[in-house]
């Protein structure tokens, strides 16, 4: 019932495309591209955070409502929204590793939309729950690498942290 949170670590690909030295020259507008990409790279974390706060959030609900049949109503929605993200990434990684090759133009990258939340029910809500889970986490375990699996006790005091800034009756602050 949930999912292997070891399939959002950002993967080798993304490192290399991620972390690969941006040619220093501007474009035809005078934009500087080296800037642009690393403006880029910036909100590729940004959004693979939200992803991985994303799954927190779907392996609390998991565990609070542990055998309710509403959570397998959720879990293809959950799942849909994190694929799609993966899916936003993967495109992202492929268009940077292209402007870092020199192929694709700087206003590529400046007009790529990253939102996958767009898909779901209330895009905000789930964005903002996305973020306070990822700041919950970082907050609990600040040093802690992704791929190191939570245990039921982890993830509940993830969850205490976020109540905190959600509120216990799930209205977020």
């Amino acid at each position: 019932m949930s999912i292997d949170l070891s399939l959002l670590v950002i993967t080798k690909d993304y490192m290399s495309a991620f972390w690969s030295i941006a040619k220093r020259k501007n474009d035809t507008n005078g934009n500087n591209t080296s800037l642009i990409i690393e403006e880029f790279k910036k909100r590729m974390l940004e959004w693979e955070n939200l992803i991985y706060g994303l799954a927190l959030f779907f392996e609390a609900i998991n565990l609070l409502h542990e055998g309710n049949p509403i959570v397998e109503t959720y879990k293809k929605q959950f799942r849909n929204i994190i694929r799609n993200g993966r899916e936003v990434l993967d495109k992202a990684a492929k268009l940077l590793a292209d402007a870092n090759n020199g192929t694709v133009n700087s206003h590529e990258l400046s007009a790529y939309d990253f939102n996958f939340f767009n898909s779901c029910p209330n895009p905000d809500e789930f964005k903002k729950r996305a973020e306070i889970f990822y700041e919950s986490y970082v907050k609990v375990f600040p040093n802690r690498p992704r791929d190191k699996e939570l245990s039921k006790e982890e993830t509940f005091q993830i969850l205490e942290e976020a109540i905190k800034q959600i509120g216990p009756e799930g209205i977020i602050r």
